[in-house]
């Protein structure tokens, strides 16, 4: 069977999404599928859509055959303009609508491509891009999606009632997922197909050199992700600066990785590291010497950071507004949830204070993760699925 696999960029580059399809990818083909993508000639989202960075035509990449067509020269402004609304959290009308994926990154090529080629099984990911959307329509009783699906904007737009149910079916990472679906855009149940996504669990980091390497001394909880209001990173500050004046004895920092820029508290500036994007192997050395992971975000379909924490046996601290992190931290047992500046002192005062209890959640979560998500059962369950379809 060839499998196929749709993106609007591909490569080693930032990105949940991109991270997800080249790993999945990948070891399918290591499992001797035939697999291929089918992406454009764009490097990533951040860059310029209309001028190529990538040569048309297809190239072997890591045993993947990588298929690249020239993308549509689009009206990058009226993209940002109607982006921005979404963001803002308007709801946009149905010509927006229609602008907006119009006027995303797509390429005529490869859907022309797409009727002229079909695969055998298709999947796309994720689904807010004109591309994907288009990509979608071409052969929907052959096409998976995997949506990458959560509480924002795009979630509401009104062409994934028509899509979603015409398609072969979704491939999901939660059951939260499976559910906001089901409420916003009514869809067989049967095709709602919760597969998880693949982690890494034989990780390994350095503490000791992570301490000495950025200056931070005493014990540390981490953030990991864009610290931006859309990841929730001003509120955690704001609780943690509110944090260090109840206990202003605590040896607790907080130590903040990732891209973007947020406002640290005068008063507790002092107690925040904010390193900004640090490479992937200085990540892994923040794993091994944090004392927890805090993930306040609320919008997020899966939280690889949360499960690569738990595979380093650390507890997590999550916001219990987000089903996903909430339901995978009562489903492990990994970690305490908050909601609301009393439950998040309630709960850090818990975790810092008791090391038998962080213990113990840290392992309660590695077990979780190594039972259900290691890339060698989620390739199983890709292989279930296409065996069923």
């Amino acid at each position: 069977m060839t499998i196929r696999f749709v993106i609007p960029w591909y490569g080693d580059i930032p990105g949940g999404a991109e991270r997800e399809c080249r790993r999945t990818a990948e070891e399918l083909a290591a499992r001797s599928h035939g697999v291929e993508v089918w992406t454009t000639t764009i490097r990533e989202f951040a860059s310029n859509w209309n001028i190529p960075y990538h040569p048309e035509g297809s190239i072997d990449t890591n045993g993947v055959m990588v298929r690249r067509f020239r993308a549509d020269v689009t009206d990058h402004t009226r993209f940002i303009s109607l982006n921005q609304k979404v963001l803002a959290g308007e709801i946009l009308g149905e010509q927006e609508e229609r602008d907006f994926l119009a006027h995303s990154v797509n390429s005529r090529r490869l859907i022309e491509a797409l009727s002229e080629e079909p695969a055998e099984a298709t999947f796309i990911i994720p689904y807010c891009f004109g591309l994907t959307v288009q990509a979608a329509y071409a052969d929907p009783a052959h096409t998976w999606m995997i949506p990458c699906f959560h509480d924002e904007g795009y979630a509401r737009f009104r062409v994934y009632s028509d899509l979603f149910p015409r398609l072969a079916g979704l491939v999901l990472h939660t059951q939260a997922e499976a559910d906001l679906i089901s409420e916003l855009h009514p869809t067989p149940a049967a095709a709602l197909r919760v597969l998880g996504e693949g982690v890494d669990v034989e990780l390994s980091g350095d503490a000791a050199s992570f301490i000495d390497r950025y200056g931070l001394p005493g014990r540390f909880l981490l953030y990991l992700g864009r610290k931006d209001q859309a990841k929730n990173a001003p509120e955690l500050l704001r609780f943690f600066a509110y944090y260090r004046t109840r206990y202003p004895d605590s040896p607790l920092r907080l130590v903040m990785v990732g891209p973007g820029s947020v406002d640290i508290p005068a008063g507790v500036q002092p107690w925040v590291s904010d390193l900004g994007f640090i490479p992937r192997e200085h990540v892994l050395d923040a794993l091994a010497a944090a004392e927890l992971l805090v993930q306040p975000s609320l919008h997020e379909s899966f939280s690889l950071v949360l499960m690569e924490s738990w595979a380093f046996g650390k507890p997590a601290l999550v916001n219990a507004g987000c089903q996903v992190t909430r339901q995978a931290v009562e489903a492990a047992d990994g970690g305490l949830w908050y909601e609301g500046y009393p439950l998040f002192e309630a709960a850090l005062q818990r975790l810092e204070t008791d090391e038998k209890l962080r213990a113990t959640l840290g392992e309660q979560g590695r077990r979780y993760v190594t039972s259900n998500f290691t890339w060698s059962r989620i390739v199983e369950r890709y292989e279930s699925l296409l065996a069923s379809a």
